[in-house]
């Protein structure tokens, strides 16, 4: 067997659905993969519903455990009965695509990796866009980010975990994915990031119950912290790689947290908690080293941190969150089917109509610079654009042409949607455009917007030649009139839902057949379907959005009842099967 998929479960929901409609759309057959549900002794639901389909998918097992509280022991418990060569961790409100165990295990094996990290998809959560820019074979903690992305959510060679006695610390505890994945990135004697499909789908649920987003203990947090911190001082020496490790830790889980708004909108007494649990941590860790290796306008919050002043902290957060950053097309239009985009964008203050980043205003930001050092941090501005798939924030970077002065960029770009996704074409939905500025350790994502004097309809907002037998347009949205390309029909499903969706009716029509056979009927033919009709003509050019963008709350409500009615629809089908 090929891959075994692990998921611990607790009382999900209806958010279970769409993790087993993933499962059950992967292309890898049946008979080379399992899936490996530990039910950590749930109190809805759930227990029925996946003892259900197991019943129905063989190759979909389900263990039921007393509760423990956190899903580091039903993970261990999916790695002890594992079958497939390689294990991959899900978990129960997230997905896979339809193509990720063909396409991980393939590349895996091709590479010999023990470890193998997809492309992710964040919904509601930030997942590490820069690592996965391109796929490689061959990576280390000395020469990627491959350290930024600590989720469990990837493939892992079970022969390697057993060898090494690689599991989960049990019992409820936060950060226990840190200390597994960590450590086995400095074990680990090949690891592969695998960045040309979306292999992972990563939610953020609206109720709230995912289990990273409970009630923090600040001071039992970075006990664990520390933790995975004692693992790198015994496996490094002190020095350049011990300090790239550790910049991770305090960059994103201590001065993220003491930064802009994220700082501010804290009250007592968690502000005091928090600080405090964070600074005696990072003073007994991180020297000058680490703060070295910083983003350059969060190298003072790390100083301050490591220092204990509280007061300094809130002082830079105020300062950080006056800055934003703007952008405008100039262009936007068709020419021999591809995309051709210009336009304008700049990071700053704002003042009156502008955007401010004069020498006063920058060095209200990272302090008085000597010359050269502010130049050189002037000239690692850069210009990112790339489009997001609105409803699976799918991310696929597109190839630009920039020239920067300071912190104002102009840029073109000719886009081919034929080849935008990882040289095959962009898919179904709509597709919303971005850019990712960043500058003097600043970064700020902002939708490409039309000028003010476009109104109405305009020549620049036209169709485009169909993609893969599929209508393309553009348009822009109302309000903050962001660009948008439209591919397919309006509503069309994601990937992986039409797979799931096609195999269930492929499954209800083959119990249909065998309940006729035992009852002794001839099956029911059903005539040849009527060929498909013409694809509808692409709508024309509006200045309205055809699919108004859904608030993150209002789209994970929708999700949620369409996962709920999926699941009445089991359990209907379930209770018919029965009673025939």
């Amino acid at each position: 067997m090929k891959v075994s998929v692990i998921i611990p479960v607790y009382n999900p929901g209806p958010y279970v659905q769409a993790c087993i409609d993933g499962l059950l759309a992967q292309t890898m057959p049946d008979d080379e993969f399992e899936a490996i549900f530990v039910d950590d002794g749930s109190t809805d639901a759930t227990p029925a519903l996946l003892d259900r389909v197991a019943q129905d998918h063989p190759h979909l097992r389900v263990i039921h455990q007393e509760n423990s509280g956190w899903p580091g022991k039903p993970r261990n418990v999916g790695i002890d009965a594992a079958r497939g060569d390689f294990v991959f961790f899900c978990d129960h409100d997230d997905w896979l695509g339809a193509e990720a165990l063909v396409r991980m295990h393939a590349y895996a094996v091709e590479h010999d990796a023990d470890v193998l990290i997809g492309k992710m998809a964040g919904i509601g959560r930030a997942v590490p866009h820069n690592l996965f820019a391109r796929t490689r074979p061959h990576v280390t903690l000395a020469d990627s980010t491959i350290i930024d992305s600590l989720t469990p959510h990837k493939l892992f060679r079970k022969a390697f975990l057993d060898q090494h006695g690689l599991r989960f610390p049990e019992g409820r505890r936060r950060l226990e994915d840190h200390l597994f994945v960590v450590t086995a990135y400095l074990l680990a004697s090949s690891i592969a990031v695998y960045a040309d499909y979306t292999c992972y789908y990563h939610i953020r649920r609206d109720d709230g119950a995912n289990a990273a987003y409970h009630a923090v203990d600040w001071d039992a947090y970075f006990a664990n912290l520390r933790e995975a911190l004692d693992v790198v001082v015994a496996h490094t020496e002190p020095g350049p790689l011990r300090d790239r490790i550790f910049r991770r830790w305090l960059q994103t889980e201590m001065v993220k947290r003491h930064s802009g708004g994220s700082l501010l909108k804290r009250t007592e007494p968690e502000l005091s908690n928090l600080f405090s649990a964070a600074h005696r941590t990072a003073a007994a860790y991180f020297g000058p080293g680490v703060v070295a290796l910083l983003p350059l306008a969060t190298r003072a919050a790390g100083e301050a941190l490591i220092a204990g002043d509280l007061q300094r902290l809130l002082d830079l957060a105020r300062e950080e969150t006056r800055w934003t950053g703007r952008c405008e097309l100039l262009t936007a239009r068709w020419s021999a089917g591809t995309l051709v985009l210009a336009g304008r964008a700049r990071l700053g203050v704002v003042r009156g109509d502008d955007l401010d980043a004069s020498p006063g205003t920058v060095a209200g930001l990272v302090g008085d610079l000597p010359p050269e050092q502010l130049a050189r941090a002037l000239g690692a501005a850069k210009l990112v654009l790339y489009a997001l798939e609105r409803t699976s924030n799918e991310r696929w970077n597109v190839p630009v042409v920039s020239t920067a002065d300071g912190l104002r960029w102009e840029f073109e770009s000719e886009v081919d949607l034929t080849r935008l996704a990882a040289g095959q074409p962009l898919g179904p939905g709509r597709w919303d455009f971005y850019v990712e500025l960043t500058g003097l350790g600043l970064r700020r994502r902002v939708r490409l917007e039309l000028p003010p004097q476009w109104r109405g309809d305009d020549a620049a907002l036209d169709r485009g030649a169909p993609l893969g037998g599929q209508p393309v347009a553009l348009y822009y949205t109302q309000g903050r009139r962001g660009l948008t390309v439209a591919v397919g029909r309006r509503h069309e499903p994601p990937e992986w839902k039409r797979a799931a969706a096609a195999r269930r009716e492929e499954e209800a029509r083959r119990a249909s057949a065998q309940v006729d056979a035992d009852r002794g009927r001839p099956p029911v033919t059903e005539p040849d379907p009527p060929p498909d009709p013409p694809p509808a003509p692409p709508p024309a050019p509006s200045t309205a959005d055809p699919t108004a963008a859904p608030t993150p709350r209002g789209r994970g409500r929708r999700l949620a009842g369409a996962v709920l009615r999926r699941t009445r629809a089991v359990l209907a089908r379930s209770s018919r099967r029965r009673a025939d």
